[in-house]
């Protein structure tokens, strides 16, 4: 057949930079990441704190019961421009504390 020619290929570039990548751990890392089942686990998960009477549930890190802490972590979050991260923590704020008050 025909002879194959062949372009040369340009060289590397001298800098290159690293990218940085930052994910927000999800409650469901064992699942795809989509929020609908999220929720859906959150909600379970509610449902199951009410319906052992409120009490606080053991697999949840104490931090994460604290309504000041959340909202730290959220102020945190925002400032590192993960704004869903900080909307999950502002909102987990409110669920435990809906008036804000030890938020404030």
């Amino acid at each position: 057949g025909a002879p194959v020619s062949f372009k040369p290929l340009p060289p590397p570039r001298i800098c290159l930079e690293p990218v940085r990548v930052e994910f927000t751990q999800l409650e469901t890392g064992h699942l795809p990441a989509r929020e609908q089942r999220e929720d859906e686990i959150r909600l379970y998960k509610k449902q199951q704190h009410v319906a052992a009477g409120g009490a606080l549930l053991d697999s949840v890190d104490v931090a994460d019961r604290t309504p000041v802490f959340l909202k730290d972590k959220g102020d945190a979050l925002y400032r590192q421009g993960n704004y869903r991260g900080a909307l999950n923590a502002y909102g987990r704020a409110l669920e435990i504390d809906p008036d804000g008050g030890g938020a404030a």
